[in-house]
């Protein structure tokens, strides 16, 4: 059911199903930096998908891939420095402050 739900949210919004996968999977009792990891996989999975379909449909803009690929290939590594460094609590925090934050900031744009 999980998958299924970040499918969706990842083929409707082009992203975000991790924002459902993660408190999911930490409900049924997944530890929270694997919650985070597993989640990552999931979202691997079905981006490539949600990708195809964009790109065969003509939706997706070549040049900022160009610039935003290389530079999300760069962040998502220092993400995962940073994880093994930060505990569980903080780890809950931050990525609750940042769903706070933009789903806001959603709201006021």
């Amino acid at each position: 059911m999980i998958g299924v739900l970040c499918g969706i949210v990842n083929g409707l919004f082009g992203a975000g199903g991790g924002m459902i996968a993660v408190p999911m999977m930490e409900m049924y009792g997944v530890e929270t930096k694997k919650a985070h990891a597993t989640s990552l996989f999931l979202m691997l999975s079905v981006s490539i998908v949600s990708s195809y379909v964009y790109i065969t449909n003509e939706q997706a803009n070549y040049s900022e891939l160009l610039c935003l690929v290389p530079a999300g290939l760069a962040g998502a590594a220092f993400g995962c420095i940073i994880m093994k460094k930060i505990n569980a609590d903080s780890l809950k925090k931050l990525f609750s402050c940042l769903m706070i934050f933009f789903g806001l900031r959603i709201i006021i744009k």
